[in-house]
């Protein structure tokens, strides 16, 4: 008998040195119905996996797991559990022995675990408890873009503002900035002096060659415990861009467009071929801005209106921006042709003298912005061509040779030899259609309109009205004789500064002059004229007011 009750005493005393978990913490008796070995493990962020060895009693069929009293699995079959532990961490706070700068790193999380067992039958044991700790780290929280602007026009800088992450550990965050895998910034941190608080990375390196395929921008937000949360936007320029095609010259066509404000550069775009060189206007009436460019992306032109007399064979890129980032809707209309002279006029050979008016347009579709008047004369013969339509106007030789021309709606000469010329009326406000009128006097002789007024006795007082409009030379002489002394006054009544009286002797000799003003003086016996006119290419009319004494 004693012997029996010895060993009974030796076996409760194995069983009760072994009523210890692997911490030192009091366990239920273990019997070959409970599990061992419980441990933990962290998987990533705050998913953690509990795990078991199983009891050698092959008749236990399932677990349940219990966490910090909170049931997390029930009858289940696997010897381990993988479940997020954020929970669990407001409970315990953080880690104050592994802060760096003041700061807490994650969370040291203790955690109880009971797992109990249940047979075929289902009974259930009393259950194995331990405690574990394990350091848990919260990844910064999601986070937003604020803004992301580019450089649309040079394509060579650009900026990213976001929003910045919250970490509920209070890790000091740091940034990663991408450019598709282009590392932008890295390791950067939002400062006290952020502009309103927010991240603000810039890029200032030439992405153009990125524009026609799918551009990535993500930032990442780190903390210094390997946890992370990013952020991506992708962008399309080209999502909303047409191919025209090659084009068949002539063409001449109006297309629509559609720009919203939601467009990541603002812009809509059209590519299109030629298959030859051809000459180009292309307009619009709405406030946007085109921009043509060739397959390399090189600056060709840009405005509301763009012409070209040649644009060699190739392929093209029309963009239409907008300058208020608001959604517009409109049309463009493109003329390319080889023929850009087709609306010029040939007035033939003109007889002198010659005084008539012709009419023109200069359309928006004129691709030199231009229409030209071909003529021959087949004698020497001053000129004067006038208009009030607002064009420029220039004179050429049959070869292209510059001879004339003047920006004040006016050009004129005294020498024009035989042959042919070209005469051109260019529209120099190219956003509107321009019409009017031409005039075109041809004289073979300027002096044909000087008038004599003879041998004047003196006194002599006398008013003469008098029009440059059609004087090839611009001026208009009138001579004169007198046969004794004379004091002379002369003035002129002319509504423009540029207008001029000059005095000359039969010599040619100049004797006095003014510019729109009176001339006094005393004249000898003799030959004398007066000249009136305009400088450069004056068009008007006045009064010679002509007094001898």
């Amino acid at each position: 008998m004693k012997k029996y009750l010895s060993y009974i005493f030796v076996l409760w005393a194995f069983v009760t040195s072994c009523n210890k978990d692997d911490d030192g913490g009091a366990i239920a008796l273990v019997t070959p119905t409970e599990v061992s070995n419980i441990g933990v493990e962290k998987l990533s962020g705050t998913t953690i996996k509990v795990y078991w060895d199983a009891p050698k009693n092959k008749e236990i069929t399932s677990y349940d797991v219990i966490v910090n009293d909170k049931i997390k699995a029930s009858k289940i079959t696997d010897t381990s559990i993988e479940f997020d532990a954020v929970e669990f961490i407001s409970k315990v706070g953080s880690d104050k022995k592994n802060n760096t700068n003041g700061y807490a790193k994650g969370a040291n999380l203790v955690i109880t675990i009971k797992i109990k067992t249940y047979d075929s039958k289902g009974v259930v044991s009393e259950g194995v408890e331990a405690k574990r700790n394990i350091f848990i780290n919260r990844s910064p929280e999601a986070f937003e873009f604020e803004n992301i602007i580019f450089d649309t026009y040079s394509y060579d800088y650009m900026e990213v503002v976001w929003k910045p992450a919250i970490d509920a550990d209070k890790d000091i965050l740091s940034y990663d900035v991408y450019f598709n895998e282009i590392v932008v910034a890295e390791k950067y941190i939002i400062g006290s002096d952020a502009y309103e608080g927010l991240g603000r990375v810039s890029y200032r390196e030439n992405f153009g060659e990125y524009i026609d395929d799918e551009i990535t921008i993500k930032v990442v937000a780190n903390d210094r415990s390997g946890g992370s949360s990013e952020i991506i936007q992708k962008f399309n320029f080209r999502a909303t861009d047409s191919d025209l095609g090659t084009l068949s010259l002539p063409y001449d066509e109006v297309i629509d467009f559609e720009l919203n404000s939601s467009e990541p550069d603002d812009k809509v775009g059209y590519s299109f071929r030629l298959s030859e060189k051809a000459g180009f206007s292309i307009y619009t009436d709405s406030d946007v801005r085109l921009v043509l460019k060739n397959a390399n992306g090189d600056y060709i032109s840009s405005g509301r209106k763009m012409y070209r007399e040649s644009l060699q064979a190739g392929d093209y890129y029309l963009e239409i921006s907008d300058y208020y980032d608001v959604s517009v809707f409109g049309t463009v209309t493109m003329v390319f042709t080889t023929n850009f002279k087709s609306s010029d006029v040939d007035l033939g050979l003109l007889t002198l003298p010659h005084n008539q008016s012709y009419d023109f347009t200069i359309s928006r579709k004129e691709i030199d912005n231009k229409i030209g008047f071909e003529f021959q004369v087949n004698e020497n013969t001053g000129y004067f061509f006038s208009t009030q339509s607002n064009v420029h106007l220039s004179l050429y030789d049959a070869n292209g040779n510059y001879i004339n021309n003047s920006n004040t709606k006016s050009i004129r000469g005294a020498d024009l030899n035989s042959g042919t010329y070209y005469l051109v009326l260019e529209n120099y406000n190219g956003y509107s259609e321009q019409n009017g009128t031409i005039n075109i006097v041809l004289l073979s002789d300027p002096r044909l309109s000087d008038i004599s007024l003879g041998t004047l006795t003196v006194p002599h007082n006398q008013s003469f009205s008098y029009n440059t409009s059609n004087e090839v030379d611009g001026k208009i002489r009138y001579g004169f004789s007198i046969s004794e002394e004379a004091n002379y006054n002369f003035n002129i009544s002319f509504p423009n500064y540029d207008a001029y009286i000059y005095l000359y002797d039969n010599s040619g000799n100049l004797l006095n002059s003014s510019d729109y003003s009176a001339i006094q003086g005393t004249l000898a016996i003799g030959n004398y004229y007066v000249e009136v006119g305009g400088y450069a290419s004056y068009v008007g009319s006045g009064t010679l007011l002509f007094d001898l004494q």
